[in-house]
Parts: structure tokens; C-alpha cells; sequence
């Protein structure tokens, strides 16, 4: 006989960045993946006290086409890399948690008894439960915080499994380390200008996204209108005209996404602003807390995921400040992307 490890990799990654800096986003950390299988390989070994036949790890991309670093995990011993999909069309995290269901279920391979469920996920509970009827035993690993208690895990699926068993904290806190911030580029001087370098001949990729490299957010720092003032408007969301950026300083506004004729354009910012959003959701552990203000229009983000959103976007554009009428577009954009997800 013996186990096998499924992985949500977007609750792991999530809950490890939760415990190691006390923000969910998977961003926030660098991940040393060959020493993190191994842990849980060995972890799942010796609670079975049967050899792991192999790891399933699910993970969400653009397209379900694979990033470096799961590229780089697809090619780990006994892993075993499954994609949904996500993207800026709404389709977000599409198909992961089925896809584990699914293959918990028909897809189990023969001579298992025992499968190691890392995830948090209360949508998996009745594929957990089928699986028991075929005579699996289905045991929860959650990561834990720094009380020992286990992060963003589903009540309804804690009571699901056949047991629950917390990974050990020494190895997420040896494995996913705090990702260093890049501090904010020196403004450039008024009077000068430059090129918006193009973002993929530049850019620094991990497992979680694609982060400018300091060369490009000091060369999109720099392209500023010098001494001057103007303003660009583009229809929001929600059907309105609202400025997007002005600019009337002696170091002037940060104008980034420019086209060919030097105007930022909709269509770019929206873009960004979708990859972020993609990002945020897709790494987000937990359902998502809606709060409410009055009517549907006045939706409260909740403070960690709007955060995130803020922070993601100026890192995307590569600005230190986003203007007004630019969280107000994010903010309304989120809101589009979580009802089209539905």
C-alpha cells in the first residue's frame, strides 16, 4: 500500500505567507519548492508509515499554461503538476478545486489507502467524502500559525476528513522566506524624459507572478511629463468619465502605460489592473468576506485584500502613489471581477 499528497498550492502558498509575514499573498514570499516537497513528501511518509507513491500539486495560470517555477516543479521526482486556469476575463482560479476533486475521486491510483490533503477549502468537502465511500482515508494537512493553530482552514472540511494533521512550522518558516521590498526609485529630473521600456524584455518572473526588475520601475519612474499639466480620461467601470491621472508639480505625475503617441490608453490600465486583481483572488485563501455600506455599490473590500490590491498595482506600474481616480477604478474593476466569477 500506499499515500499520496494532493496540494492546493494557492491555500499553501497563501497560509505559508500568512504565518511567515501576516499577509496572505503568496507574493510576499520567495519559495525554495524542491526542499518544500520534500518536507511534506517525508511528513506524509512517516504519518502512513507507507512510501508516497507521488504528489499531485494544483496550482492556477494564465492560459493553464505554466510559469517557471512550475515549470521547474512539474520537473520534481514524484510531482505530478496539474493546472486550472486563470486570467483577466473573469475566468479566475477556474477548474483547481474541481480538477483536485475530480481526481481525488476518479482519478485515484490503485493501491492507495491513505491521501494527504493539503488544503483548506471547504468546496472539497464532497469529493472528500466520496472518497471515503471508495474506502480512502482522507487526512487534512493545514499550515499552522504561530499558536499552532491551522490557517484558513475550512470548519465544514475539518470535520469532513478522517483526521487533521498540521505541517510542520520549521519547515514553511525554512522554505518560504519574506520576499524584500524594493525601495521607491529616485524621482527623476524635471526636463528629462524617456521610453516606456517594454515590459517583457525586462521583467523578473517567479511561481506567483511577473514582478518589474528595478532596472524597468526606475526607467518608468523616470517618464514623467516635466513642468507640466494635463489629464486623461477614460470611462470607469461603473459607466462614468473619471480622471485617470494629472499631473502639475515641478517632478510632475508618474505617467506609465503609454501608447505610441505618448497617452496612456484604457485599454492598458485595465489590463494591469486585471492582472492584479487575477493575482489578489487567485491568491486569496479564504471565501471572500463581502461587507456591505448601504447598497450593493458601496461593498467594502476588506483592509488585507485592498491592501494587497493597492500594492500590486503601483509595483505593477512601477509608481509609488496611484492617483484617486486610480483606486477608485481598481476598487470598482475588483468588484466587476468577483460578480463575473461567480
Amino acid at each position: 500500500m500506499s499515500s499520496c499528497v494532493y496540494v492546493d498550492a494557492g491555500y499553501l502558498l497563501s497560509a505559508a505567507a500568512e504565518r511567515v509575514t501576516g499577509s496572505p499573498s503568496r507574493n510576499s514570499v520567495d519559495v525554495d519548492y524542491p526542499a518544500l516537497v520534500e518536507g511534506l513528501r517525508a511528513h506524509a511518509a512517516a504519518s502512513s508509515g507507507v512510501r508516497m507513491l507521488r504528489m499531485y500539486w494544483y496550482d492556477a495560470a494564465r492560459h493553464a499554461k505554466p510559469d517557471r517555477a512550475q515549470k521547474a516543479i512539474s520537473l520534481l521526482p514524484q510531482v505530478k503538476l496539474r493546472l486550472g486556469r486563470a486570467g483577466g476575463d473573469g475566468n479566475r482560479q477556474k477548474g483547481v478545486d474541481i480538477k483536485l476533486g475530480l481526481d481525488m475521486v476518479l482519478r485515484a491510483p490503485r493501491g492507495i489507502e491513505t491521501i494527504y490533503l493539503v488544503s483548506g477549502d471547504g468546496d472539497l468537502v464532497e469529493f472528500v467524502e466520496e472518497a471515503q465511500v471508495q474506502g480512502l482515508q482522507v487526512v487534512v494537512l493545514a499550515a499552522p500559525d504561530a499558536d499552532g493553530q491551522p490557517i484558513g482552514l475550512s470548519h465544514d472540511l475539518h470535520a469532513a476528513a478522517d483526521d487533521l494533521e498540521l505541517i510542520d512550522g520549521s519547515l514553511i518558516d525554512a522554505t518560504c522566506t519574506p520576499r524584500p521590498t524594493e525601495p521607491a526609485p529616485e524621482p527623476g529630473a524635471a526636463g528629462e524624459s524617456a521610453t516606456v521600456p517594454e515590459a517583457d524584455a525586462a521583467t523578473e518572473t517567479d511561481g506567483a507572478r511577473s514582478t518589474p526588475s528595478p532596472a524597468v520601475i526606475a526607467e518608468r519612474a523616470q517618464f514623467r511629463p516635466a513642468l507640466a499639466s494635463w489629464s486623461a480620461t477614460f470611462a470607469d467601470p461603473l459607466g462614468h468619465d473619471a480622471p485617470v491621472c494629472t499631473s502639475s508639480s515641478d517632478s510632475g505625475t508618474t505617467v506609465i502605460l503609454a501608447s505610441g503617441d505618448g497617452d496612456p490608453t484604457s485599454e492598458e490600465l485595465d489590463e494591469a489592473m486585471d492582472r492584479v486583481i487575477d493575482r489578489v483572488l487567485a491568491n486569496y485563501p479564504h471565501p471572500l468576506p463581502e461587507q456591505r455600506a448601504g447598497t450593493q455599490h458601496h461593498r467594502v473590500i476588506p483592509p488585507d485584500v485592498d491592501r494587497q490590491l493597492l500594492i500590486d498595482l503601483s509595483t505593477e506600474l512601477g509608481v509609488p502613489d496611484l492617483t484617486e481616480a486610480m483606486r477608485h477604478r481598481l476598487r470598482a474593476r475588483f468588484w466587476l471581477g468577483v460578480d463575473q466569477d461567480r
